[in-house]
């Protein structure tokens, strides 16, 4: 499944949004729109957004500078920074944590969407417990950011100043959504339909889901409020869709677990909902 550029931008821009990370990630939308992909299939770049999105504003708390106007000469030479021992970008992650800790910003804040994303790009996996050093061992995985970087570095290589000042301007982002379904919330997979309840009373009947940049807040019947980490925005955004609802749904509504494609249909790939 391809994530259309609108919803990949408006996956990293909450509403509260400060005006420098938007404009960062407009650009990097910008300079990335021509060779997006748009067919069913292709696995849309969402990381490389992210991580240009965070160059361009990091450069721009460096540089006082704003993100639309940060030369290409400039994301050329950050993108053919330095790398560490493992291959992992030393440069460019320097750049970004260092630029947003002089600028007041918290990695461990997790109200800031910049360091949510940062969090994400650098995650890298523990190495397995069972594996010898000298085979493999004791090294975690690579992180998003590494990718990221050596695609960009690609993509971006042979666009010079010029062409880069003739782009057309970004797509306008996905913005907030929300719905109000009387009946249960269910996570759904091939063999499985779980509901999802509020953390803090256990209610599964009833809820209102708000998607907002990268987070879904679910809010049950009684009021308690919390930010959903079984729910993925895409997959929210897609079932709402599905149910053709303007801002409730009587009845159940179901969401695709996030490790299957959000544009599945539930109806036809969970053995209890097959009629």
């Amino acid at each position: 499944m391809t994530t259309a550029l609108p919803q990949a931008m408006g996956n990293l821009l909450p509403a509260d949004s400060p005006p420098a990370w938007r404009t960062a990630i407009h650009r990097a939308a910008q300079l990335l729109a021509p060779t997006w992909p748009t067919g069913p299939t292709e696995r849309a770049p969402v990381s490389d957004l992210a991580a240009l999105g965070l160059i361009l504003y990091a450069l721009h708390l460096t540089h006082d500078q704003d993100p639309a106007t940060v030369p290409m000469r400039a994301l050329h030479d950050t993108l053919d920074g330095r790398l560490d021992i493992n291959e992992e970008p030393y440069d460019i992650k320097e750049l970004i944590v260092g630029a947003l800790r002089e600028a007041g910003h918290q990695s461990c804040v997790a109200d800031d969407v910049m360091c949510r994303v940062t969090s994400r790009l650098l995650r890298r996996e523990e190495p397995p417990a069972d594996v010898p050093f000298g085979l493999g061992g004791g090294v975690p995985g690579p992180s998003d950011l590494r990718f990221a970087a050596a695609s960009l570095k690609k993509t971006l290589g042979t666009l010079d100043e010029e062409t880069a000042a003739v782009l057309p301007l970004a797509p306008e982002p996905a913005g907030p959504v929300s719905i109000t379904v009387t009946g249960q919330v269910c996570v759904v997979t091939e063999n499985s339909k779980v509901p999802v309840p509020c953390p803090e009373c256990r209610q599964r009947e009833g809820a209102q889901l708000a998607v907002d940049g990268d987070r879904v807040t679910y809010t049950c019947t009684t009021g308690h409020a919390s930010i959903s980490r079984s729910l993925g925005t895409e997959h929210v955004r897609r079932a709402i869709d599905r149910a053709h609802a303007a801002g409730r749904v009587d009845g159940p509504l179901h969401v695709m677990h996030v490790d299957l494609p959000a544009d599945a249909d539930p109806a036809k790939l969970c053995l209890w909902l097959r009629s």
